[in-house]
């Protein structure tokens, strides 16, 4: 509730500062990301990037809040996927059969700072699945929302203007993100530590269409 609070708190600043800012413009956004598991791995177990097929998709809202249209806030409202494999570490014995895909599926919002193009900021996810498979095609484990837990990632990234006309832009996004909080929820490790509980590092690549709102 206090990570809802906080999250309603800063979005509601960076929309009364809109109201005194230059421009304004809000899009879709399409963003091909991948990731790895940055948590502490078991002995025995290695970690692997994996990238999504499926975009990531959100609405982008933007406000410049300077004539020279340098300075800002965005903020992210969507759906968004985190990846990664495990597998033994072994090179004699992995295989598809023991190398497992993870994906977690999150509803995000993300509110960030905008300079020049340059954004950063923090995202918080709110869990909607969780689906495991080998790569051999099995299926290892579906888990319900309720054993995925809320997260809080960091975020770093571009959003470059390639198209400019009176109607909007369209930019290229470079993002990178880091997460704080573990990606299952600790009370399903049954009283055991959850030292491995994963946590994600994600990179990746999109573009998006921002409407302008205001001149």
């Amino acid at each position: 509730m206090k990570r809802t609070l906080l999250v309603v708190a800063i979005l509601g600043s960076m929309l009364a500062t809109g109201m005194q800012a230059q421009k304004m413009a809000i899009g879709p956004s399409l963003l091909w990301k991948g990731g790895v598991n940055t948590g502490n791995i078991p002995t025995g177990l290695k970690t692997g990037a994996n990238i999504n097929l499926i975009p990531d998709i959100a609405a982008t809202f933007r406000i410049l809040l300077n004539r020279d249209e340098s300075i800002g806030f965005t903020a992210d409202l969507g759906y968004a996927q985190y990846t990664y494999r495990m597998r033994p570490e072994s090179e004699s014995i992995a295989n598809d059969d023991n190398t497992t895909i993870s994906k977690h599926t999150f509803f995000n919002i993300a509110p960030m700072f905008y300079i020049s193009g340059f954004q950063i900021g923090a995202s918080f996810g709110f869990p909607l699945a969780y689906h495991m498979v080998r790569v051999s095609g099995a299926s290892d484990a579906d888990l319900t929302t309720k054993q995925t837990s809320p997260n809080i990632e960091l975020r770093i990234g571009g959003m470059i203007p390639v198209f400019r006309d009176k109607t909007g832009s369209v930019n290229v996004l470079v993002q990178g993100g880091y997460m704080l909080t573990g990606l299952i929820d600790a009370s399903e490790f049954s009283g055991t530590s959850d030292e491995f509980n994963p946590k994600a590092a994600s990179f990746g690549i999109g573009v998006n269409y921002l409407f302008n709102l205001s001149n």
